[in-house]
């Protein structure tokens, strides 16, 4: 939606429109458009291109296979060329000329940005396929980014139902060793409520000769993407009573390339 608001505001463009592959890549459905009626943008929310028949001839779909641009000035001068769907697709959107360019994220096709006009204002050229030549890649690597973040967050919740049902202790740690988070089982076990734990070093906790030998190794985990695996460490509780425990840590890469440790 920021990329549509741009073209919006800075372009020429009358309308805009992105259409993704669906989750199984069968299927060019719309997402994303400005400048649409209620009953043309109803319309596109309707209609899907096919991208596993092999018959499919549409523009859509062809500049999405080839990753190749088109542009169309008259769309009556190739309504013989358009498959029966896309000149009915055409027709009913009432373009009268378009240009078509694929969004592309490391080779890969994702989608297809289009851009028209009700009414032309001037002839579409080459200049405008280039300009959005160029502006598509950068809506590629912006869903990239969001599909990578919507992964991130399902792992996050999921390693959250884990381990707040786990009899083990589980806690993440920043890559500085700060705690960020604590499960339920480091209060059942040591004392220590989550509200005392969160957003302190963990070597607070832990016995100093284990802390001087736990701070490099933390570092290699941040540094290395190395694992920890069967550390022997003293952890103190709230009473000041010891606790041996065996610590495993591993790097968690976050959305924007941040290492927890979890």
């Amino acid at each position: 939606k920021y990329f549509m608001s741009a073209l919006e505001k800075n372009l020429e463009f009358g309308r805009g429109m992105v259409m993704l592959a669906n989750s199984d890549r069968t299927r060019l459905v719309y997402t994303a458009g400005y400048g649409y009626s209620p009953e043309h943008e109803g319309l596109l929310k309707q209609t899907e291109f096919s991208l596993d028949n092999p018959n499919s001839r549409g523009p859509f779909v062809v500049s999405f296979r080839m990753q190749t641009p088109f542009l169309v000035n008259d769309v009556g001068e190739v309504e013989e060329d358009l498959s029966a769907k896309s000149l009915a697709f055409v027709r009913k959107m009432e373009s009268r000329s378009f240009i078509c360019v694929p969004i592309t994220y490391e080779g890969r096709s994702e989608g297809v940005l289009a851009v028209d006009n009700l009414k032309s204002k001037r002839p579409l050229n080459e200049t405008d396929i280039s300009l959005l030549m160029g502006i598509a890649p950068q809506i590629g690597i912006s869903i990239n980014n969001a599909r990578n973040y919507e992964k991130l967050q399902e792992r996050e919740k999921r390693f959250r139902t884990l381990a707040e049902s786990a009899p083990d202790i589980i806690f993440t740690l920043d890559a500085n060793g700060t705690l960020l988070y604590v499960n339920p089982a480091w209060e059942k076990i040591l004392g220590h409520r989550p509200e005392a734990i969160v957003g302190k070093d963990l070597t607070a906790f832990v016995e100093r000769q284990d802390a001087d030998r736990l701070e490099p190794l933390l570092k290699n985990v941040t540094e290395k993407k190395d694992t920890l695996m069967d550390v022997l460490l003293t952890l103190k509780s709230d009473v000041g009573a010891e606790r041996s425990f065996f610590f495993n840590c591993a790097p968690n890469v976050d959305a924007d390339g941040r290492v927890r440790l979890t």
